[in-house]
């Protein structure tokens, strides 16, 4: 069952990415729980979720010139690559430190998908 703190605090943040039309690869935790928000579809890109698939539209038909279309395009790959960016770094530094930490301590982690 999920935290209800993260989930509140999850529906918070999203009020606030739409107010200010951002995009947001959010990690939430609590002492028992992990909640992970990824909001992709700000009103500049192609991008948005379905289910837990990404999914990118980008026809030429829906813009008014090739260089509107290859515009919103550029901003959502900018998104995404800056997640990854992001990521990267996150679960680099988060990797080095739990490894420091798996000398001193022996350590457990569950993770639902493990079932």
């Amino acid at each position: 069952m999920p935290d209800p703190k993260l989930k509140a605090a999850a529906e918070e943040i999203k009020v606030v990415l739409k107010r200010h039309d951002i995009g947001a690869a959010v990690v939430l935790g609590s002492t028992t729980h992990t909640e992970f928000m990824l909001e992709i579809s700000p009103s500049w890109s192609c991008a948005w979720m379905e289910g837990n698939v990404l999914r990118l539209r980008s026809k030429l038909k829906d813009y008014p010139t090739k260089a509107a279309q290859k515009k919103h395009l550029e901003d959502t790959v900018g998104l995404l690559m800056g997640f990854i960016t992001a990521s990267r770094t996150n679960i680099n530094n988060l990797e080095m430190v739990i490894d420091h930490l798996r000398h001193s301590f022996e350590l457990y982690h569950w993770d639902r998908r493990d079932d």
